[in-house]
């Protein structure tokens, strides 16, 4: 039972390390801008401010003229009515036709004015949007951050808590050994190592989910 949790608590300490060096990697500042950069809310944000912003600009551009200019060309043959006679030939024909239109809203009950405005109060509200989102990542990453940094803490204080009882056992157990004590001192310390195994082994545990949820 002894040699399994050594081996337990080294495979553990192991993966605690590796896991250790990983975070070390990454600084609260690293951590929240990358969420920022690759999160889907603030990614969808970014889309509808992009959307907002267009419509935005299509009102304004709403105001100007529009000027709209077609042209055409055929043939025309057998019997046909001739477009400069407006008689029956049977003449073969060639003809052009253009197009040119032009149209200007004076005045709709200020639809224009109302839609500009609104569109212009859409877009800012769209940017806010994007900076709330942002805000809202930012403060979850800095949270998943600190959950990581006090479960590695308590990693840590299991660690040297385990170093402690397992001096406390092996110098109990010489001086049982020794016949200066009696077996259950020894075997209390042994029921203290294996709590703070358990707890050590627990304290990895929540150090790993924290460093899932971030």
């Amino acid at each position: 039972m002894k040699h399994l949790s050594i081996l337990l608590f080294c495979c553990c300490t192991t993966l605690f390390a590796f896991s250790q060096n990983n975070v070390s990697k990454w600084d609260l500042r690293r951590c929240v801008e990358y969420a920022m950069k690759n999160n889907i809310s603030v990614k969808q944000a970014e889309v509808q401010a992009r959307i907002t912003a267009l419509q935005h600009q299509a009102n304004k551009l709403a105001i100007y003229p529009t000027a709209n200019f077609s042209s055409g060309a055929g043939l025309q043959f057998g019997r046909s009515v001739d477009p400069t006679t407006n008689q029956f030939t049977t003449t073969q024909l060639v003809f052009n036709t253009f197009n040119f239109n032009t149209g200007m809203t004076v005045y709709n009950w200020g639809r224009l004015k109302n839609s500009i405005q609104v569109s212009d109060y859409s877009t800012k509200a769209a940017l806010a949007d994007i900076e709330r989102a942002a805000n809202d990542i930012g403060l979850n990453v800095a949270t998943f951050y600190l959950s990581v940094l006090s479960n590695k803490q308590q990693v840590e204080i299991a660690q040297a808590q385990i170093a402690l009882t397992s001096e406390q056992l092996e110098n109990t157990r010489k001086r049982v050994n020794a016949g200066a004590l009696p077996e259950l001192n020894a075997a209390e310390f042994e029921a203290r190592l294996a709590s703070d195994s358990s707890n050590y082994y627990t304290a990895i545990g929540n150090f790993q989910q924290s460093i899932i949820s971030l």
